[in-house]
C-alpha cells in the first residue's frame, strides 16, 4: 500500500468513527420511539381503574434557549380486590416543552382537591403496571423521523468512508 493510500485509509478510518455517534444517536432515539407506540398499542388493551391521586406536583426546568414541564403524581388504585401505587402519568418519559403539562396537573389537581377519582388504566397481566393518560405526544411523532435521519446521516457518512476504505485496498 503506498504512502497516499495509507493516508487516505486512516483518514476514512476517522471520517467512520465521525459518523458512529449519528448513527448510535439516531438508533437509540429509534429505540425510544418505538417503545413507546408499542406501550401506547399495549395499553389499549388495559383496563380502566379508578385511581386516588396521592399527590401531584408541577415540575418546571429552566434551559437556556427553552423551558420544559414534566407533572409527577402518585395514586393508588385497586384491582381484583388488591391495591397498588402507582406514578405514571403518561407514555412518554421525561420532560418536554408541551403546555399538555401544565393542563394535566391542573386536571389531576382538580381531581386530587375535590377528592374524585381519576380514571387510569392498568394492566390485567401485571396489575403493578398502571398509567393515568394514554394519548400520543408529539414527542412520540417527532422522535421517528428525527431518529431516521440521524441513523442515516451515521450509516451513510460510516457506511460511504468504509466502502471507500475496502474499495481503495482493491485498487
Amino acid at each position: 500500500m503506498s504512502k497516499k493510500n495509507q493516508t487516505q485509509a486512516g483518514g476514512s478510518f476517522f471520517v467512520v468513527l465521525f459518523g458512529l455517534p449519528f448513527l448510535l444517536a439516531g438508533l437509540f432515539i429509534l429505540y425510544l420511539a418505538t417503545s413507546w407506540w408499542i406501550d401506547y398499542f399495549a395499553i389499549g388493551s388495559w383496563e380502566r381503574v379508578p385511581m386516588d391521586i396521592v399527590s401531584v406536583e408541577f415540575k418546571e426546568y429552566s434551559g437556556e434557549d427553552s423551558d420544559s414541564y414534566k407533572v409527577l403524581c402518585n395514586y393508588a388504585y385497586t384491582f381484583k380486590e388488591k391495591s397498588y401505587k402507582g406514578d405514571r402519568v403518561n407514555i412518554e418519559s421525561g420532560s418536554s416543552g408541551s403546555s399538555r403539562h401544565e393542563e394535566r396537573y391542573e386536571q389531576i389537581l382538580e381531581y386530587k382537591n375535590a377528592g374524585r377519582k381519576f380514571i387510569g388504566l392498568v394492566n390485567p397481566d401485571n396489575p403493578n403496571h398502571a398509567i393515568m393518560y394514554r394519548e400520543v405526544g408529539m414527542g412520540m411523532i417527532l422522535m421517528i423521523p428525527f431518529g431516521l435521519i440521524f441513523a442515516a446521516v451515521g450509516a451513510g457518512i460510516s457506511g460511504g468512508s468504509l466502502y471507500a476504505m475496502f474499495k481503495g485496498k482493491k485498487a
